[in-house]
């Protein structure tokens, strides 16, 4: 099973998180943008919409909030909101972030959030359930890491070039959604 080894829980991702908040406004806007030409349900089903790589919830809470207002100038329908992350997230904070006062869950009627422990690089929904996916900075996770050892790399510091190839082909995996 994939695990956020490393990860500390208890809000220590929340709360050192900012850079990831900042790369997330930048295209967030654009986002919100595209909420006014999404075709919504007619049937009176609820819209469905889920983020990928959630983990604690203060950015993702941030990011899904954005969209829903948005979404609210359409229509007042119901509205699923599905976090993921790995089962080995701390859900906990991100409970704690969903339902204090004056957060996602209780300023907004209508607005139903479900957690989701998977990997995603597997499928957590069915299929054509959802309206709305997105991921945030998560997308840069691969699913195992290249199958060689890299080349001269030893620190935090970008791999040698002969050490792209590795990357590159795992990254092409990851997106053909083969292993």
């Amino acid at each position: 099973m994939a695990s956020t080894t490393g990860m500390r829980g208890g809000g220590f991702y929340d709360a050192h998180s900012s850079g990831q908040r900042a790369a997330m406004d930048e295209f967030l806007p654009w986002i919100v943008e595209a909420m006014a030409g999404l075709p919504l349900p007619t049937n009176g089903t609820p819209i469905a919409l889920l983020d990928l790589g959630s983990s604690e919830g203060a950015n993702a809470i941030h990011a899904v909030g954005a969209i829903i207002e948005a979404l609210r100038d359409r229509t007042p329908a119901d509205i699923w909101t599905f976090f993921d992350d790995l089962p080995t997230n701390d859900f906990n904070q991100l409970f704690a972030n969903l339902f204090p006062d004056a957060t996602l869950s209780s300023r907004t009627a209508g607005i139903y959030p479900v957690a989701v422990g998977g990997s995603l690089f597997e499928r957590v929904a069915p299929a054509s359930s959802l309206d709305i996916a997105t991921t945030f900075n998560a997308v840069g996770w691969l699913s195992a890491l290249p199958p060689t050892r890299l080349p001269g790399f030893i620190s935090p510091s970008p791999p040698a070039q002969r050490g792209h190839s590795n990357f590159q082909i795992r990254i092409g995996k990851e997106y053909r959604g083969t292993s």
